[in-house]
This record gives C-alpha cells, sequence and structure tokens, in this order.
C-alpha cells in the first residue's frame, strides 16, 4: 500500500483498474484481501488525497452484481471507516456527497436496503455538536449537515 504512494496518476488508475479486474475472478478470499488492501491505501493517506478514489473505487465493487452481500457489507463498512476516518478538509461535504449518492439510488428505486444501511451508517459519523459553551457557529455547521442529510432523504424518496 506505501508503494502506491509514488505512483504517477496514470499509474494509480492503472491500479484501480487491476483490483477491479481481480476482483471478476476472485474467490471470496481473494475479495477480502482486495478489499483490505484497497481500504488500507487510504488510511494511509493522511491529506485526503486518495481517499476519494478509493471510495469511488469501494462503491464500484460493492455495486457488482454477483457481489456476495457479506463482501458487500465489507465494501460498505470499509466505505463508511474511510469517510470516519478521513483527514480532508472537505470531510463533512464527501460524507454528504455520498449520502447523497444513496438518495438517487433510493430514486432510481435500487439498491434500496445497502443505499438506507450506508445512509444510516454514514450519517452516525458525523461529529456531535460540540458540548455546552462551544461556540454557536460550529454547532450549526453540523446541525445544517445533519438536517440536509434528513430533508434529502425524506424529501427526494
Amino acid at each position: 500500500a506505501h508503494l502506491a504512494w509514488d505512483f504517477s496518476a496514470e499509474q494509480l488508475d492503472h491500479l484501480f483498474q487491476c483490483f477491479q479486474a481481480s476482483w471478476v475472478n476472485a474467490s471470496k478470499k481473494g475479495r477480502e484481501r482486495l478489499l483490505e488492501l484497497i481500504r488500507r491505501l487510504a488510511e494511509d493517506d493522511k491529506e485526503g488525497m486518495m481517499a476519494g478514489k478509493v471510495l469511488s473505487l469501494l462503491w464500484s465493487l460493492a455495486h457488482n452484481e454477483d457481489c456476495p452481500p457479506e463482501i458487500m457489507d465489507q465494501a460498505l463498512t470499509a466505505h463508511v471507516k474511510i469517510l470516519d476516518y478521513s483527514c480532508s478538509q472537505e470531510s463533512e461535504q464527501l460524507k454528504m456527497k455520498w449520502i447523497m449518492d444513496c438518495v438517487e439510488e433510493l430514486r432510481r428505486n435500487k439498491w434500496v436496503l445497502p443505499a438506507l444501511k450506508l445512509i444510516k451508517d454514514i450519517s452516525s459519523v458525523f461529529p456531535p455538536p460540540p458540548a455546552g459553551g462551544a461556540q454557536p457557529r460550529t454547532a450549526t455547521r453540523h446541525n445544517v449537515f445533519r438536517s440536509e442529510a434528513l430533508t434529502s432523504v425524506n424529501t427526494d424518496c
């Protein structure tokens, strides 16, 4: 996983294409190992640069039609874990982006149960509003993100 940090953009794209190609014929154990490696790529990302690519790859792999439910759950769990530990400056916006992608799945009446579960899991990793005497602006920002997520789910579905 550490070697990938020295890859060019083209090499990273190729690596991710190889992950997807390997996924197709991999055994259950092989898919679990691929998920672990993919997740580690994002965990080592201290600046949030690779997290977006890894999240997109996990989303794509979880949507694979021949993906067993337990492997899909592992991919989505890794997805939420990456969102939870993202060091990106826009981590809350990134969470909202994935919630909105789930809402889009619900609008199309596809992938309903996984989308609902992912919305619930992502919502649970938003930071809580600051306690007691914290700045009201910060508390309001946290409430706005949660409110946007809930409103999107309620009105769009």
